[in-house]
């Protein structure tokens, strides 16, 4: 079954056109699946340079394509590539350069959680909630970690760095359906 969940991931990037992260010299990336139980999957990614960094969110919202491409998952196990039928979904985009304070002050974050410590964690505990699936790429490492529902209480770390990340996403676009998006996905972790 994990073989299954994992190209289940990767086939909602491929929805979304987001390919796994390469590493890049001089720079430190992120990418965040967002698969929360009631509202569609979502990609946020953070690409950070010496001279800056930037976000972009994609939310998917081709509930037929994700549903055919669920099932075709399922049936075909790991197999790549997806079917052209169902390769690409339609999205919500929005992109945002961050100012120079907002910069330091996730370049602080990352200093004080390393995200790329990050072990994997799980609270089930028989609630809905959100599968978080965090890529980390910088220099030639890269490292995945596995979420589901970190909690203030249970999971102090994670559940920082990912609210810090939502909170900085939400305060950098403009769009107003990734803003109340995001104000949805929020609501999962609290």
């Amino acid at each position: 079954m994990a073989r299954h969940w994992g190209a289940w991931e990767d086939t909602q990037l491929s929805l979304m056109c987001r390919a796994a992260l390469q590493p890049a010299p001089n720079a430190r990336r992120f990418q965040l699946l967002l698969m929360p139980t009631f509202d569609p999957p979502s990609c946020l990614e953070v690409e950070e340079r010496s001279g800056g960094v930037v976000l972009s969110l994609v939310i998917l919202q081709d509930r037929a394509a994700l549903n055919a491409a669920f099932t075709a998952t399922l049936r075909r196990g790991a197999a790549y590539p997806m079917p052209a039928a169902v390769a690409k979904g339609r999205c919500w985009e929005d992109i945002a350069e961050l100012l120079a304070d907002e910069v330091e002050a996730f370049r602080l974050l990352c200093a004080d959680i390393d995200p790329c410590g990050l072990d994997d964690y799980s609270d089930a505990g028989g609630r809905d909630g959100i599968e978080l699936w965090l890529r980390c790429v910088a220099s030639r490492q890269s490292r995945t970690i596995y979420m589901w529902s970190p909690s203030r209480k249970t999971a102090p770390a994670h559940h920082r760095w990912i609210t810090a990340l939502l909170d900085l996403a939400a305060t950098s676009f403009g769009d107003q359906a990734c803003l109340d998006y995001l104000a949805s996905v929020q609501r999962y972790l609290h």
